[in-house]
């Protein structure tokens, strides 16, 4: 699934996803995706802690620290929503399925007042195609293949890789 997440932060990258320049590949959620990524851009920026607590926390994850936007799953498809007003589904089998996972999601976001109906194109989602993995730049490579387990680089403490202080000594991992 780490060629996936890979895929997936390039072709973020390319929708001019605000805050992936800090994103290490290990803090990225585990998506599956399927070919293609449908993408929405509205006309309007999101408010992604209000969005989080009003898509319901039990069917978001929102680390900010860790990546910069909101996973939503829904019933039928993952859909990405970063503060920039882009919404990306992950995992739809289907353009019809992301049609419907972007209307649920955009839907609570104008019930909500936290978007308003004009900033919603009406095109819908589009088809973006994922690269290759084999077409993946080499750096995406090297951060897709884990280097083994990590570990405290005070105290040697093998860690699991989402600790922000070592268990041991305390040393500060961020």
């Amino acid at each position: 699934m780490t060629a996936d997440r890979a895929r997936l932060l390039v072709v973020l990258g390319d929708l001019d996803v605000r805050g992936l320049a800090s994103v290490d590949l290990a803090d990225v959620p585990e998506v599956e995706v399927a070919d293609p990524v449908y993408a929405l851009a509205l006309d309007a920026a999101v408010d992604t802690n209000m969005a989080t607590l009003e898509l319901g926390i039990e069917a978001t994850t929102y680390q900010p620290d860790a990546f910069p936007g909101v996973v939503y799953q829904g019933d039928a498809a993952t859909v990405l929503v970063f503060g920039t007003g882009r919404l990306a589904v992950t995992d739809a089998d289907s353009r019809e399925t992301a049609e419907a996972a972007v209307a649920t999601v955009v839907a609570r976001l104008i019930e909500t007042d936290l978007v308003d109906p004009g900033a919603v194109p009406e095109a819908g989602a589009e088809a973006v195609p994922l690269p290759a993995t084999e077409d993946l730049p080499e750096s995406v490579h090297d951060a897709a293949e884990p280097s083994g387990t990590p570990s405290c680089p005070d105290c040697g403490t093998e860690l699991q890789g989402t600790e922000n202080f070592c268990p041991s000594c305390g040393a500060d991992l961020s």
